[in-house]
């Protein structure tokens, strides 16, 4: 069986398919494009979401790093959230009481 853990395809294709999204954003920004008039078609061609789109350009565009065309973690894992003991210890207490709104 092939070993796959290391295996780059999905960062290359990232990579790849938003270099070649940006270079076609850029020329229809400066009305340069041979098919694309507006921003929003060329949105609708390549099935594209204006705000991940945009999302990834920024981020590119301010760190010119390709790493950024990545996706990033989402966020904070379900442990950081767990209360503090004696805060969960008052609601209980505040609940007891008929405190439960």
């Amino acid at each position: 069986m092939r070993n796959t853990t290391n295996d780059k395809t999905l960062q290359t294709n990232y990579i790849k398919r938003y270099r070649f999204l940006m270079k076609e954003y850029m020329l229809v920004k400066e009305k340069k494009h041979p098919r694309f008039k507006f921003v929003s078609d060329f949105y609708k061609f390549h099935n594209t979401n204006r705000q991940t789109f945009l999302k990834y350009y920024n981020r590119f565009s301010q760190s010119n790093s390709e790493l950024n065309l990545l996706p990033q973690r989402r966020g904070p894992k379900w442990r950081s959230r767990t209360p503090l003991p004696y805060v969960e210890n008052k609601v209980v207490e505040l609940r007891q009481r008929g405190l439960s709104r």
